[in-house]
């Protein structure tokens, strides 16, 4: 049976350019219990997987973690300053989907959090402006 006519089932238990139905499994529970924010590196050629990138990748990546921690420091009334990047997972929608992760310092106490921002980078408009959408700031859940 050619590839084109291959039934989808049989495609999920492909290696050659997709995952095997454990791969996906556990990719579905990394996204499903961490929102996105842990997930690993999976090898396959399927368009709008979350997968990790380098922190370092790109320059814009610090300044919008400090957006999303200006965005949360508003609406919180808290004192939060950024520290340093920590992880960096991006989906690519529309422009980029990133899932940063993130360490920050209450300037009040000098107490460090781990935070997360899901920050939406949006194709460029008409005019070449950055269009930049905060999603989500929050303080990293700890896991039980």
């Amino acid at each position: 049976m050619s590839e084109a006519k291959k039934p989808a089932d049989d495609m999920y238990d492909s290696d050659e350019d997709g995952m095997s139905r454990e791969d996906w499994a556990r990719y579905e529970k990394e996204v499903s219990s961490s929102r996105g924010y842990d997930v690993g590196v999976y090898h396959c050629l399927s368009c709008g997987l979350i997968t990790p990138i380098d922190v370092d990748c790109l320059e814009e990546l610090p300044s919008y973690a400090k957006m999303a921690l200006d965005y949360y420091n508003g609406h919180s009334h808290t004192n939060f300053k950024f520290v340093e990047l920590v992880k960096v997972n991006s989906r690519v929608v529309s422009g980029i989907l990133f899932y940063l992760t993130f360490k920050v310092e209450d300037a009040d106490n000098q107490k460090t959090e781990t935070f997360q921002a899901r920050v939406w980078s949006k194709i460029r408009g008409k005019n070449g402006e950055d269009r930049v959408e905060i999603e989500e700031c929050r303080i990293k859940p700890t896991t039980s």
